[in-house]
Formats: C-alpha cells, sequence, structure tokens
C-alpha cells in the first residue's frame, strides 16, 4: 500500500492532470457531430447540448478552471464566466 501511495503522490502533478484534460478534449471533439451520422443511419436519438454548468466554492477557483479550460482549447464563453447565485446550494 505504501509503495502505491508513494506511485500516486509523485504522479499527481499539474502536468500530468492538464495532460489528461488535452487528451480528454481531444476525444470529446466531434461528438455531437457522431450523433448525426446516427441519425442519418436510421438511429432514433437527439443530442442537444447548449454547455456545461460548475458551480464552484469561489470566484478565485471560478476564474483558475475557467482559465485552465480556456489554455487548454475547450470552448469557453468570452468575457466574465460567472454569475452570482442568491442563496446556498446544498
Amino acid at each position: 500500500m505504501l509503495r502505491f501511495l508513494l506511485r500516486f503522490a509523485r504522479n499527481t502533478t499539474w502536468s500530468r492532470y492538464n495532460a489528461g484534460v488535452r487528451t480528454l478534449a481531444r476525444l470529446a471533439r466531434g461528438t455531437f457531430d457522431l450523433f448525426g451520422d446516427l441519425e442519418l443511419a436510421g438511429v432514433d436519438g437527439d443530442a442537444v447540448k447548449t454547455g456545461f454548468l460548475f458551480a464552484f466554492a469561489s470566484a478565485s477557483s471560478a476564474h483558475a478552471a475557467w482559465r485552465g479550460q480556456r489554455n487548454i482549447g475547450a470552448p469557453v464563453a468570452s468575457g466574465s464566466p460567472l454569475w452570482r447565485v442568491p442563496g446556498r446550494l446544498r
């Protein structure tokens, strides 16, 4: 178990995380076009995506995540990506 934890800690880095995020972003590219191809082939289905909703504990962590997504080429909103929600989410 100790060997696993040491390897895990050694591989838990921002560079590894960013490499994984970039790889997943590349895999996701074109996904919704493939749903169109399925529909043309006669598969009855519908895929609608207008975006993702993320919730953060602070504005600074939201801005950091937004910058990170933008840096890997993810399609993110331009301008201020933040909206304040009154009250608390539980």
